[in-house]
């Protein structure tokens, strides 16, 4: 299948490069590697020497500073290449929705939302666009019709049906939302929505989960394909009763930390962070000593709770305050989740646990934040950042294994 022509627009604002980077990642992961990109603000440089880490092929459409030109690059760039005549396959479009409001949690699932269905699912679009002109998450078919928040796939006979972009934009007083609603902008679109439509997804209080937990759901249920069935069921259990799925590992993590422990027969095991990884590290054949240590004292009694209900181990399960001090050092594996707050402590804590010759498992390595702190934290250790180990809510996962 021939793929899609990819056009990204980047706009350096806020936090921006996490946004980029994980976005990035996510086209390697799905086989996007060419990739024509239009920025606005400053770093370009960084853009594109992150996407060749991620052996991309990028190509740049055009770069100004000014952040008021919005989307219209890309739009243009888009419209040059339908009405040419040069595009043989469909278009998708995307670029870094939320960057303006960094930590804005609805926005970031937001975001994941539309990765999840216009990106990583891109396959299946290219064949809904047999039989329709446009794909995209949350169709707003009244009014002006669009797809809530602009990411999309179209075919180049839809897009050559559109206005000029120029003009239209100048119609609409180059306000920002024209770039939104240009796809829809020409009568008789026959729309394929994703997920969902008509759904107010600007509103602060809007519930992102319920479609963002059965995305997860559904490539959990693919994806722990390493572990045997019955441990699998106990971890998709309890990653379902998760309250946010964006802070649980990802299932493929699950298969790497599980094949690792097993094969190696690691004897000690400590965790920062309890939930759906103690049922796995506690279901574990050869019975290791696992440690279980939360800032969350709650989640902490919780997690104690599934695990005595499930007949697992319940021993040496810590507050991280009450253990912080006397923990020892000689841990042949230590997993650590750090949090969107004060990652470093909690890494550089976490690292001075793993013996000599031993590894460190670090989650979220998607962020620019905590791979600056390993790069520091981690100096003279060797880091391998694990292939494809992403899913819906963006999440990495490095190993890091200190010399002997």
């Amino acid at each position: 299948m021939r793929p899609p022509v990819v056009v990204y627009h980047a706009a350096a604002m806020g936090d921006w490069q996490e946004v980029v980077s994980e976005q990035l990642a996510l086209l390697a992961e799905s086989g996007l590697s060419d990739v024509r990109l239009s920025h606005v603000g400053t770093g370009l440089d960084w853009i594109m020497e992150e996407a060749g880490q991620f052996g991309l092929r990028p190509r740049l459409i055009r770069s100004d500073p000014n952040t008021d030109h919005y989307e219209t690059f890309a739009l243009v760039e888009i419209e040059r290449l339908a009405k040419s005549g040069e595009l043989r396959s469909p278009v998708l479009y995307f670029h870094t929705k939320g960057v303006s409001a960094p930590g804005h949690e609805p926005k970031r699932k937001w975001r994941r939302l539309m990765q999840e269905h216009v990106i990583r699912r891109w396959r299946p679009n290219m064949d809904s666009l047999r039989d329709h002109d446009a794909a995209g998450v949350n169709w707003w078919g009244h009014g002006d019709r669009h797809f809530s928040g602009n990411f999309w796939m179209a075919t180049p006979e839809w897009l050559r049906k559109l206005p000029d972009y120029v003009a239209y934009h100048h119609s609409r007083n180059l306000t920002r939302y024209s770039c939104e609603m240009w796809i829809g902008s020409a009568p008789g679109c026959r729309a394929k929505s994703l997920a969902c439509s008509d759904q107010p997804f600007w509103h602060d209080d809007y519930d992102f989960d319920r479609w963002l937990d059965q995305a997860a759901l559904a490539r959990l249920a693919d994806g722990i394909t390493e572990l045997p069935s019955s441990v699998a069921l106990r971890c998709r259990d309890c990653l379902a009763a998760e309250p946010r799925q964006a802070s649980a590992p990802s299932a493929r993590t699950f298969g790497t930390l599980w094949e690792m422990a097993a094969k190696d027969r690691l004897p000690k095991i400590l965790e920062l962070g309890s939930g759906a990884s103690s049922v796995l590290f506690r279901s574990l054949p050869h019975s290791p000593s696992v440690w279980t240590t939360d800032d969350n004292r709650d989640r902490l009694a919780n997690t104690f709770l599934r695990l005595a209900s499930l007949r697992l181990p319940t021993d040496r399960m810590f507050p991280l305050d009450a253990v912080r001090k006397e923990a020892p050092s000689d841990f042949d594996l230590v997993f650590v989740d750090p949090p969107e707050s004060g990652p470093a402590a909690s890494l550089e804590w976490a690292a001075a646990r793993v013996r000599p010759g031993g590894r460190l498992a670090v989650n979220h390595f998607h962020r620019p934040s905590v791979r600056d702190l390993a790069a520091n934290i981690l100096a003279g250790w060797t880091v391998t950042v694990v292939p494809d180990v992403s899913d819906v809510h963006g999440r990495r996962l490095a190993l890091c294994e200190r010399q002997g």
